[in-house]
């Protein structure tokens, strides 16, 4: 199984249509989003997708604590404002069946003008 962990500091503007994305994957996946503290709606948005879990802000503290908490033998860390592929966890699926291959990443596209 995949564990998606979603670090989330105050990203009310987009958690939303990142888990919503989520939604429509197909695949053996949890997801957890680990709020760093949000001063805005981020955790009360996140919870009627999935489980929350608190942390300390930080990245790395925030993606530590969704591993002490992963069921999957996978993680795959995804950026909060990230628009996930449908058959983006059956691609994973698929790729990490060759035992070659250790991990991974997906193109990038962003949008907008600047990064």
């Amino acid at each position: 199984m995949i564990t998606v962990i979603i670090p989330a500091l105050n990203e009310v503007s987009c958690i939303g249509q990142t888990l919503e994305t989520l939604l429509a994957a197909k695949g053996d996946f949890e997801v957890l989003v680990v709020d760093g503290e949000s001063s805005d709606a981020t955790r009360d948005i996140a919870v009627r997708y999935y489980r929350v879990l608190t942390s300390s802000p930080g990245r790395a503290a925030q993606m530590n604590r969704g591993a002490e908490e992963a069921q999957g033998d996978v993680f795959l860390f995804l950026h909060a404002d990230v628009l996930f592929p449908s058959s983006g966890i059956l691609a994973i699926e698929r790729a990490l069946s060759d035992l070659k291959i250790p991990g991974g990443n997906f193109d990038v596209v962003y949008e907008g003008e600047s990064f």
